[in-house]
């Protein structure tokens, strides 16, 4: 589906969901000096209609309802999670696991701890780092007795989905219905996780075009005229 209208903030959202359409620097710098982007197809296609403008209402004078409340569903392929358990529940256990691994992480996902237990953390980030990830792990727990039970298990193949939508900042129900027609759909949920208007699941590479599929007939993007 082509939005005709959509707003920086919404797309700085697809962006850091995995859109490859516009560079977030780039936004950021047109949204600060009030310039207007038109994105379209190239001309070689032959299929230009206008395409899609991104632009600020609060500095346009622009009726709101000319803007797309739900800017997107972006999709990242080539994703692991490295699973990191058997860690310490102690100040500063964190601090030295993440400084060791030193490398560009999508997202983290920790649950609370009881007391006593041993700590697990979940990180996923980009599948082509993640042998170097584990390499520097394993140098971790050879050279620190503090990091001597700790356990490492990896999952590849993995592609997260991100629905974007500055309306979920204030309603309720996202969560639900995302959940529910992926579950309709007898499709397994690695990790989840959310931030402000960004809600993202990760599924196996094998159902992910089905999954978005999905979220998409769900959440109305998908253009049917």
């Amino acid at each position: 589906r082509r939005f005709r209208v959509i707003t920086p903030a919404q797309m700085m959202g697809m962006y850091k969901a995995g859109a490859e359409v516009m560079m977030g620097r780039s936004v950021e710098i047109a949204d600060r000096f009030g310039i207007h982007i038109t994105v379209k197809l190239s001309p070689s296609f032959g299929l230009s209609d206008g395409g899609t403008v991104i632009k600020n209402p609060a500095t346009d004078g622009i009726e709101s309802a000319e803007y797309t409340e739900c800017a997107g569903l972006g999709i990242k392929r080539k994703i692991g999670i490295i699973k990191i358990a058997g860690l310490a529940d102690s100040p500063g256990t964190a601090y030295k696991l993440f400084k060791g691994i030193d490398i560009n992480i999508i997202e983290i996902i920790q649950s609370p701890t009881e007391p006593g237990e041993l700590a697990s953390v979940a990180v996923i980030l980009r599948r082509q780092d993640m042998a170097k990830v584990v390499e520097k792990l394993n140098k971790i727990r050879a050279r620190d007795e503090r990091f001597s039970t700790m356990a490492i298990y990896c999952y590849e193949d993995l592609v997260i989905l991100t629905l974007v939508d500055l309306a979920m900042i204030d309603s309720m129900g996202y969560i639900r219905k995302m959940l529910a027609v992926l579950a309709e759909k007898s499709i397994n949920i690695e990790a989840i996780f959310s931030a402000e208007s960004r809600l993202g699941v990760v599924v196996r590479e094998a159902v992910y075009k089905k999954a978005a599929q999905a979220l998409a007939m769900e959440f109305g993007l998908i253009n049917n005229s």
